[in-house]
């Protein structure tokens, strides 16, 4: 302790073992961060399927994958509707319905004028695209049976 005029001042010692700590905890959560990966790696890597079952194993992961492309291809014919909105027709001042008959399918507009002159809309969530499509492959999946 040293005196200066009235003060008191401290000599600091520099903080090494902290500064050794830090650097020793960074290298711990490096280390656990490159196992964690490998074992996380190795962990989710596909489980083999026995022989006898892969003829049948990818005749099921086909057809519901051409289930699945099938519906993804009518959510995007049909502006993200496979169950179209149910139709409004226009009137004699708007003669302009809220979906388009397109080579007789029903194509619903997002924005479309209603027959009382008020600006409807009707965009698709994304989840209602999910449940749509879930519910179409849900359909489809009974036609893979062997």
């Amino acid at each position: 302790m040293k005196k200066r005029g009235d003060f008191l001042f401290f000599k600091r010692e520099p903080k090494k073992k902290a500064q050794l700590t830090v650097f020793i905890i960074i290298a711990i959560l490096i280390v656990g961060g490159i196992l964690g990966y490998f074992l996380i790696k190795n962990g989710l890597s596909e489980r083999e399927i026995p022989e006898d079952f892969r003829e049948v194993y990818n005749y099921y992961e086909g057809c519901s994958k051409a289930s699945l492309e099938e519906g993804a291809k009518i959510l995007g014919a049909r502006a993200g509707y496979i169950n179209a909105p149910s139709f409004i027709p226009g009137s004699e001042y708007a003669p302009f319905s809220n979906q388009l008959e397109f080579l007789g399918i029903g194509v619903p507009y997002w924005y479309y004028l209603s027959s009382n002159g008020l600006v409807k809309e009707q965009i698709p969530s994304k989840s209602s695209m999910e449940n749509q499509l879930g519910n179409y492959i849900e359909e489809r999946i009974i036609d893979c049976n062997l």
